[in-house]
């Protein structure tokens, strides 16, 4: 069965230097577009009760092929979350916060006035001030500071604190990030990091990224190519690898074309990615 492949569809948009994958994304925005439920969004499969992280995922995805038909939808889509969120907004998780920001960001004509977005922004921005890396993956850590960081790069006080924090978690002697504490080195981890910091000019954070470039080729390299690393088992990690090493400077051209290859003939029949045994 196919779970909505937006993740996956943003790891291949962001892979500029491929560009033969178009009749494959023109696939996956009809099966996108044909798995939006009755409740006006999406859920983790076609079928499945809505929820605001799939829904996140799927616009985000839709908003990027920039056909009318997807703006128009991008634009239907929110004013159903924000009719259906907006006296929720103090009972949203970190997570929902999220994804919601994602969504309202979405749109073609963003208002910079906007006041549910300005809260919604505000209350996650309030959420990353409590970030403790002994209690907190950073996986979720860094997928809430990207979607403020995205759109801006001021670095108000509580996101300075939380880079300064996240860039303390490096370790010296791989160039890695740990999931948590001080657990080992996690390559969905660091790639997390690395996707966040990528936002940033290429100088500002050189250093880190270059390292964290290096641990994750490596980490490649040492499972014998893409087909080993343990997280091609899973289509939303492989992609989450893929997306943060295609947007540095520094990855390797081979190895990024080689992760994009895989993850093009996972593709299933219908658009989508999932599990062909499901």
């Amino acid at each position: 069965m196919s779970a909505a492949p937006g993740t996956d569809w943003l790891a291949l948009l962001d892979i500029e230097q491929v560009k033969v994958v178009s009749p494959q994304l023109k696939k996956a925005a009809e099966y996108l577009r044909g798995s939006r439920n009755t409740e006006q969004g999406w859920g983790a499969f076609k079928g499945s009760p809505t929820d605001l992280h799939n829904t996140a995922l799927a616009i985000q995805a839709i908003r990027r092929y920039s056909d009318s038909d997807s703006m128009a939808l991008v634009v239907d889509v929110s004013l159903y979350v924000r009719s259906s969120v907006a006296s929720q907004l103090g009972n949203l998780s970190a997570g929902e916060l999220r994804s919601l920001v994602a969504i309202l960001r979405a749109e073609s004509s963003i208002d910079e006035e906007d006041d549910l977005l300005k809260q919604a922004e505000s209350a996650l921005l309030k959420r990353l001030e409590s970030f403790d890396p002994d209690t907190w993956p950073l996986t979720k850590a860094c997928a809430y500071a990207e979607v403020l960081i995205a759109h801006d790069k001021s670095l108000p006080p509580p996101m300075q604190t939380f880079l300064n924090r996240l860039l303390e978690q490096q370790r010296a002697d791989s160039g890695a990030w740990p999931l948590l504490g001080d657990e080992g080195p996690s390559s969905l981890a660091t790639a997390s990091v690395l996707l966040l910091l990528s936002h940033f000019t290429a100088a500002k954070f050189a250093k880190e990224s270059a390292r964290a470039v290096r641990f994750l080729e490596m980490h490649i390299e040492q499972a014998g190519g893409w087909k080993g690393v343990p997280l091609a088992a899973s289509v939303p990690q492989h992609a989450l690898l893929l997306r943060a090493l295609g947007r540095t400077s520094t990855a390797s051209v081979s190895t990024v074309l080689e992760g994009t290859r895989l993850l093009r003939v996972r593709q299933l029949s219908d658009g989508g990615w999932g599990s062909r045994d499901a």
